[in-house]
């Protein structure tokens, strides 16, 4: 069997191809299908091709109803080729596969890359020392944050690192950046999760500070070498030209005196034509006069000779210099990344975590040296065939975990299949590498490992290629001046020397090489325009835009059929300002986000005052947001705002904010807002403010993430609001599809949908920063690094480092076409593409000339607006489909829901229920401390979540150093110990257990429960059911292989006693 790699243009049927495919290999035989995976990136996707395979097994089933939908009988015929079973047979395999799947579903296996990857490296977890029970964390921001956090701990600690990161700072300054380096840190840090950095960063591991304090000197000492011996030269030729008496103002322009004065201030033009022709150097205008022209060619030949002699040090020394300049600007930032790179391990082994990215390094660190890497043995068995989707999108290290699973179908002979369109390649800042798409099969790195070459040669043997060049997505007008505009983009003459828009490269050309596509749909439809509006233009681009979509509206096209798309967000702000400002309604992500909605605010801004953060501003937004509802009372408080913002701070500041609502009408409880956890505030606040009395989706997103987050990092406010500002700006609801509103979405959102009409807002093709690229730092003699880093910047093409300079420049290209060509083929009526004055070298520049071309469809309008072909058909709207919008907002009265609770409790009195509350409190505690050294920072952390007051810290900690200085108890709270707490283990029934701690060591298993009363007091039927219980455990862990499986209670009321429980 062969490896079909299918490439794909937009609207050829991708999704289709791989469903048709996955369906021939299934209805061969329905009970195989758990035998096939279909892999792609997004759970969207993902469940999208599920729904796929339902409906058109659905519509097989009940062919006769379904016999004019083309897609169904073209995907039909190409499953009978593929099974060589008729009608009949395809049909009664159908049912038999849809019933195996609805009661098979665990083993309808569409995925993610990564849940796939994440699944393997949890089954794999001790072959890959990994802790039992680790947790994958998807939020990068969130461990960089800790790493941060640690970092910033040891300042004053360690002078080494405390002197980098002055030098960070101070290097700051000088680029005019700023003094609060939080954020460049946190980016810097992201780079550790990029699979591109994957194998340099590995490299950072052997290095420490005083290297790279060591490198830091010898940069600096060769530069100062050769800026010294240019500066020598420099001097030298103004001295010349000084006892010579010419005025700075006789040479040409001034040049040749501000070169050399910008040399001794160390800014260095290596490449400037003063040096480089000294004899034909034209030393001074023409309108120089005759003394000056004379003293000036008395010492013509000195200066030739000096020219000389600092063309010649250049030469030599130059792309020496511009390589340890480069170096030297990003040592300080490499330092400091191989610091958190190690204060990010050290608390991913503390916290039994790792990131996504790291479950893909563990793999790949394994399976480019092992032939038949052993962490697939299991995988391999159980799938045999694997079909891949959006490969242009894959990165190097996600293709190299697939490789082994693809040879070795491929050697079993079975079928495997990849899908992609490399000219929808926008994801390389996701680590998406086109390239390996491109250039298949050959694998990035064969030609260093002998492993890939092997594999390397066994896709070359199976490979077949197969390309889907039909649109059936845009009308036959769209399709045609996309073929003609991506011709005109890639052979229109450019300035070469202009790298950002030179668009004539190998990787271009083989993207592009069947850009053309031929149209599914053959009637003459479709329209086409191109709207430039320059900055004299009469009518302003504001204007443009809007009198569009009038337009637009006037041809029977709702708002919901208009997609706006941008390159960036920002860009999208500017278009959601002018739609609002014309009522023009609009749905964009940035107009989903919580923190926009007013209700929201007033939650948060209260939440903050309560947890004590910027008073005086929350108080101002409290009664700024009221005073909207509320004006006339909301605006006498706003007139005398000042006057209580000048309270805060001095008496009660909780006091005040109930006297401040009371004025406006709301009366609050001081003792609750006090007391209450966030969740519970949060429902009191609703209930007082009425949020509840209608639907608000913003609010309940809000308490639907103080739930998360309550769960995951404790119910305290303080641990809210932390939460809160990291992921404020991201947090977002999502909204029906058929809300009548234009769509504003940026290019990387879109791809994948469709639309009627596109306006696509065409300017905003920036070039991205802080790009970086790793060199070998012994092309600069520097020989105790084993890597480093250098900024993408155009001095890299006067240094060693030029080569890669360019091929960035290259991909970047790449990207931006790339770009236009998704958003180009998103519309299926209509594309409106809507430019600004173009900036001189962009992709953009001259465009307007595109109106010379000869074509009979192409109509020019003016000189800044021309169209392609014609709407030959009203659009058709279709009817508005039925939603199911949110009614109610779900809160209620917390105090109602326990009112059961209390009544239960009513026959105990204060102390006893006291008692058992902190009985519990203990119990959590100890099941989450390891040795004595973790009971400051736990107890700590608790009460920073909120678990317990400020009051009972001693008591915890007291009590919890009692417990594990007992002689009985201290084995088991010793450093070495190996801990599972808390986790839950699943029986076959579906039944959970989950014991409070296990200790696992090379030679036995402790089993550990607490219980909060004493041995000698209980029943003799609680003892016994106490014991069943660790006996269960017991038998439980034996089954799953631990060794030497012993159990003990611990009994914490009273004298603490330890029992050890014997088996049956």
């Amino acid at each position: 069997m062969s490896l079909v790699v299918y490439k794909s243009s937009a609207g050829s049927g991708k999704t289709t191809t791989l469903v048709n495919e996955y369906l021939s290999l299934a209805l061969k035989n329905p009970d195989y299908f758990g035998s096939i995976i279909a892999l792609t990136f997004t759970i969207k996707a993902t469940s999208e091709m599920k729904e796929r395979v339902f409906k058109v097994l659905d519509k097989i089933i009940h062919l006769e109803e379904n016999r004019n939908d083309a897609g169904l009988i073209n995907g039909l015929n190409h499953i009978k080729r593929a099974t060589g079973f008729d009608e009949t047979k395809i049909r009664s395999q159908s049912k038999i596969l849809l019933h195996n799947i609805l009661h098979q579903y665990s083993d309808f296996a569409f995925s993610t890359i990564d849940s796939f990857v994440v699944r393997i490296v949890r089954s794999f977890a001790h072959d890959l020392n990994l802790p039992m029970d680790f947790n994958i964390e998807l939020d990068k921001e969130l461990l960089i944050e800790q790493a941060i956090a640690m970092l910033f701990d040891k300042i004053g600690e360690n002078q080494e690192l405390t002197n980098f990161l002055i030098q960070y700072i101070l290097q700051n300054v000088d680029n005019e950046k700023t003094l609060k380096i939080e954020n460049d840190l946190a980016e810097l840090g992201k780079i550790i999760f990029d699979s591109r950095h994957y194998q340099s960063i590995e490299k950072l591991d052997s290095m420490d500070l005083g290297v790279f304090s060591a490198v830091n000197k010898k940069l600096k000492r060769d530069l100062k070498k050769f800026e010294s011996r240019a500066a020598n030269i420099a001097q030298e030729t103004l001295s010349l030209i000084h006892k010579n008496d010419i005025e700075y103002s006789s040479f040409s322009r001034g040049t040749l005196p501000k070169q050399l004065n910008n040399i001794l201030k160390g800014k260095i033009d290596t490449e400037h034509n003063i040096f480089k022709n000294a004899e034909d150097n034209k030393l001074y205008p023409n309108k120089a006069n005759k003394v000056e022209k004379e003293k000036i060619d008395s010492i013509r030949e000195q200066l030739v000779s000096l020219f000389e002699s600092m063309k010649t040090l250049f030469d030599s020394e130059a792309k020496d210099y511009h390589n340890k300049r480069l170096i030297l600007e990003k040592l300080n930032p490499l330092a400091l990344l191989t610091e958190i790179k190690l204060l990010l391990n050290q608390y991913s082994n503390e916290n039994n975590v790792i990131h996504l990215s790291e479950s893909n390094k563990k793999i790949t660190d394994i399976v480019l040296n092992e032939h038949i890497p052993f962490i697939y043995e299991r995988v391999g068995r159980k799938y045999n065939h694997y079909l891949v989707d959006e490969f242009q999108d894959t990165s190097v290290i996600q293709w190299n975990n697939l490789l082994p699973l693809i040879d070795n179908s491929l050697s079993s002979n079975h079928f495997n299949m990849l899908v992609g369109d490399a000219k929808q390649s926008i994801y390389r800042w996701r680590d998406g590498d086109v390239d390996q798409f491109i250039n298949l099969p050959h694998i990035k790195g064969s030609e260093e490992n002998p492993i890939l070459k092997e594999r390397e040669n066994n896709l070359r043997n199976h490979i077949q290629e197969e390309n889907l060049h039909f649109n059936y997505r845009s009308e036959l007008n769209v399709i045609e001046f996309n073929n003609l505009f991506f011709k005109y983009l890639l052979e229109r003459p450019l300035n070469k020397k202009d790298s950002v828009c030179y668009l004539d490269s190998e990787r271009i050309n083989k993207v592009y090489s069947d850009y053309s596509q031929t149209a599914g749909k053959t009637n003459d439809n479709g329209k086409v325009i191109i709207h430039n509006t320059p900055k004299d233009s009469e009518i302003t681009y504001e204007e443009t835009i809007v009198t569009h979509i009038h337009e637009l509206l006037n041809q029977n096209y709702r708002l919901q059929d208009i997609a706006i798309l941008a390159r960036t967000r920002k860009i999208l702000h500017r278009m959601a300002d002018i739609l609002v400002q014309n009522e023009i309604n609009i749905v964009s992500s940035e107009t989903l986000y919580i923190i926009n909605n007013a209700p929201v605010r007033l939650l948060i801004s209260i939440i903050q005052y309560v947890g004590m953060q910027d008073r005086k501003n929350n108080l101002l937004n409290i009664v700024h947001i009221l005073s909207q509802e509320h004006n006339e009372k909301g605006t006498k408080i706003l007139h005398n705002i000042k006057t209580y913002i000048d309270q805060i701070g001095k008496n009660d500041d909780f006091a005040l904010l109930v006297t401040v609502l009371a004025k406006m009408g709301y009366q609050i409880s001081k003792e609750k807002i006090q007391s209450l956890q966030t969740y519970d505030l949060t429902e009191y606040l609703i209930s007082i403010f009425k949020l509840n009395a209608s639907p608000n989706p913003f609010v309940q997103s809000l308490l639907n993430n103080i739930l998360e987050n309550a769960h995951k990092n404790g119910a305290g406010i303080k641990a809210f609001l932390d939460f809160w500002e990291s992921k404020k700006d991201r947090i977002s609801i999502s909204l029906p599809e058929n809300i009548d509103a234009v769509k504003l979405l940026t290019i990387h959102k879109a791809k994948g949908l469709e639309f009627p009409v596109v306006i696509f807002q065409a300017n905003g093709f920036t070039t991205p920063r802080n790009e970086i690229h790793w060199i070998e730092p012994k092309v600069a003699e520097i020989d105790l690094l084993n890597v480093a880093m250098v900024s993408h910047k155009s001095e890299m093409e006067l240094s060693s480092f030029k080569n890669q300079f360019l091929d960035e420049n290259d991909k970047r290209n790449l990207d931006n076409l790339n770009m236009v060509y998704v958003a180009n083929t998103r519309p299926t009526e209509q594309l409106i593409i809507l430019f600004e004055e173009a900036k001189s070298g962009s992709m953009w520049d001259k465009f307007t000339e595109f109106k010379n071309i000869e074509h009979h469809k192409l109509k020019v309008i003016d000189d800044n607006r021309f169209e392609f072909g014609q709407m030959s058909s009203k659009h058709k709207t279709e009817k508005s489909i039925d939603t199911n919008p949110i009614n109610q907002l779900i809160s209620s009265d917390w105090e109602r829901k326990l009112r059961l609770k209390k009544v239960s409790n009513l026959h105990l009195d204060e102390d006893q229920k006291l008692k058992i509350e902190k009985g519990k409190i203990l119990h959590y505690l100890l099941s989450q401390i390891g040795t004595v050294d973790d009971i400051n920072p736990i107890v700590q952390q608790s009460y920073l979540q909120g678990i317990f007051g400020s009051s009972e810290i001693d008591y915890y900690k007291s009590k919890l150093e009692d417990i594990i200085s007992k002689p009985s108890l201290k084995d088991f709270f010793r450093p070495d110990n190996k801990e599972i707490n808390e986790n839950t283990i699943i029986l076959p029934n579906g039944e959970q257990r989950r014991p409070d701690k296990v200790i696992v060591r090379s030679n036995e298993t402790l089993i550990i429960d607490y219980k909060l009363s004493n041995w000698a007091n209980i029943s003799e039927q609680d003892r016994e059911k106490h014991v069943n219980q660790l006996n269960e455990y017991r038998e439980l862990l034996k089954l799953m292989h631990y060794p030497n499986v012993k159990a003990h209670l611990i009994y914490m009321e009273g004298e603490i006693q330890n029992i050890e429980v014997m088996g049956n």
